[in-house]
C-alpha cells in the first residue's frame, strides 16, 4: 500500500510540475489570447499531449485504490467508483479529440494527487497529518478552476477545431460520423457534465464527512 501510494505521488509530480512550469512560462511571456491558443508552441515543446496520454493510462492503475479498499473488506464508496470510472472515459475522449484543455488534467489533477497520495502513504505507516480536510478542499477548488479554465479555452479555441484533417485516433468522430469540431464539442460537453457532477459529489462528501465531525466534536 505504501509503495502504491508513493509511486502514484511521485508519478503525479513528474507529470504535473513540468506542465505547470510550461503553462506559467507561456502566460508570463505571451499575451493572454496567444497563451490560451499556445500560438508559440510552448505547451507542445513541453510534450503535453504525450504526458496527457500517460496520465490517461495511469488512471487504469489508480483503480487499484478500489481493489485495496475491497481487499480490506471495506465497501467501495460510490464517489470513488464514479470518479475512477468517469475519469478514464473523460481523459480518453479528450485525448482522442485533441481537446485544447487537455493540459488541465495532468496539471491540476496531477498536483492534487501528488499531495493526496503522499498523505495516504504517510497514513499507511502511521504518520497522521491534520490537514486531510484540506485535501478535499483542494479537490473542490480543482474542479471549480478546471471548469472555468476549460470553458475559457473552449471559447477561445473553438474555431480552430474546424480546420485540419481528421486524425486516425479520433475514434469518437469516426464512430459518430463527425468532423473534428463536432467531436470536440461532444468532448467539451461531456467534460463539463462530468466535472460538474464531481463537484456536487465532493461538496456533498465534504459536508457529510467534516460538518458532522465538527458537530460531534462540539457535543463532546
Amino acid at each position: 500500500v505504501v509503495a502504491h501510494n508513493l509511486a502514484l505521488s511521485a508519478y503525479s509530480a513528474i507529470v504535473c510540475f513540468p506542465i505547470i512550469s510550461a503553462v506559467i512560462t507561456n502566460f508570463i511571456r505571451h499575451p493572454l489570447i496567444e497563451a490560451l491558443n499556445d500560438s508559440h508552441g510552448v505547451l507542445k515543446e513541453a510534450h503535453v499531449d504525450f504526458w496527457a496520454w500517460t496520465f490517461y493510462l495511469s488512471k487504469y492503475y489508480e483503480v487499484m485504490d478500489s481493489v485495496i479498499h475491497w481487499a480490506k473488506g471495506r465497501p467501495i464508496p460510490f464517489l470513488q467508483s464514479f470518479h475512477h470510472t468517469g475519469v478514464i472515459f473523460n481523459l480518453w475522449i479528450m485525448c482522442c479529440t485533441e481537446n485544447k484543455g487537455l493540459w488541465i488534467y495532468p496539471a491540476f489533477n496531477g498536483f492534487v494527487h501528488t499531495i493526496m497520495y503522499l498523505y495516504y502513504a504517510a497514513s499507511a505507516v502511521g504518520i497522521r497529518f491534520p490537514f486531510k480536510k484540506y485535501i478535499t478542499v483542494i479537490q473542490i477548488a480543482q474542479f471549480i478552476t478546471a471548469g472555468m479554465g476549460l470553458n475559457m479555452l473552449y471559447f477561445v479555441n473553438r474555431k480552430s477545431y474546424s480546420y485540419g484533417p481528421l486524425k486516425d485516433y479520433n475514434i469518437v468522430a469516426k464512430v459518430l460520423g463527425m468532423d473534428t469540431h463536432q467531436s470536440n464539442e461532444i468532448s467539451q460537453y461531456f467534460t463539463f457534465a462530468y466535472v460538474g457532477a464531481l463537484l456536487c459529489l465532493f461538496i456533498s462528501f465534504f459536508r457529510s464527512a467534516y460538518n458532522s465531525y465538527s458537530v460531534s466534536k462540539k457535543k463532546e
